[in-house]
């Protein structure tokens, strides 16, 4: 159970609606601040209804080879025709029209060559990609967390795909958490179907007495909300630090 944190978790939850507006969704917020917690709420919560793709730039390998390789893997391999094309095109082999043991075949067709070519070959596999999702029957949910710690060839990939969005692909939703988040001063389009959030913490204590009775424990003192309200001030809303100090409360009986 999360405490507080519902305007994130229902801008998260308009992403698997079909005619979503706002297919962006940013989320920063400090070391502590509950990002993660937030995203594997909403990843146990999200419906049968979308295709989810979970990375964390904190995991090694994390770029766009990996991501187009875990895509094929939720999506199926085989919806994937106009990406299959262009890897054929690049004298990757393929069983039939699909695109099997793509993760080695992917990053030989993005790591060979000159830097020129390797760029190249990324635009032409990206667009191919979007218009494989644009085909989909339901969204694709695309979820970066740790953004700060992603390389500098995945952030510029992302921003790519983000700047696509808005006239490229209508079955792509993508949240992006980290203490950094792409820059939405600017005039670009995709900026305009962005929604951004800050995590500032759980400062109100009333929010944290459903999850002190979830994870079994009870207040200590009487009254308990002044109690957790004095913990809750003195720890500045922080989410973890404000657990850890639950974790040494009495059991319930």
């Amino acid at each position: 159970m999360l405490a507080n944190y519902h305007k994130e978790r229902t801008a998260f939850a308009r992403l698997w609606e079909r005619q979503c507006r706002e297919r962006i969704l940013l989320l920063r917020g400090q070391v502590g601040y509950g990002k993660s917690s937030l995203l594997t709420h909403c990843r146990q919560s999200g419906p049968d209804s979308i295709f989810p793709v979970f990375v964390n730039c904190k995991r090694d390998g994390i770029n766009p080879a990996e991501i187009f390789r875990l895509a094929a893997v939720q999506v199926g391999r085989d919806r994937f025709p106009a990406f299959s094309q262009c890897l054929r095109q690049h004298n990757v082999e393929i069983s039939g029209n699909r695109i099997e043991g793509s993760g080695n075949q992917i990053s030989v067709v993005l790591g060979s060559g000159s830097e020129q070519e390797r760029k190249e070959r990324l635009v032409w596999l990206t667009d191919a990609w979007l218009r494989d999702l644009s085909q989909l029957d339901r969204p694709l949910l695309l979820v970066v967390d740790t953004y700060e710690k992603a390389g500098a060839d995945l952030q510029s990939w992302l921003l790519s795909v983000l700047v696509l969005l808005p006239r490229a692909c209508k079955q792509l939703r993508v949240v992006i958490a980290g203490q950094e988040v792409p820059d939405t001063n600017t005039c670009e389009e995709w900026a305009d179907c962005c929604c951004e959030h800050e995590l500032k913490g759980v400062p109100e204590a009333e929010h944290w007495l459903p999850v002190i009775k979830d994870r079994g424990f009870r207040v200590p003192e009487e009254p308990p909300l002044i109690f957790l309200s004095g913990i809750c001030r003195a720890l500045a809303g922080n989410p973890a630090k404000i657990l850890e100090v639950i974790e040494t409360f009495p059991r319930l009986l």
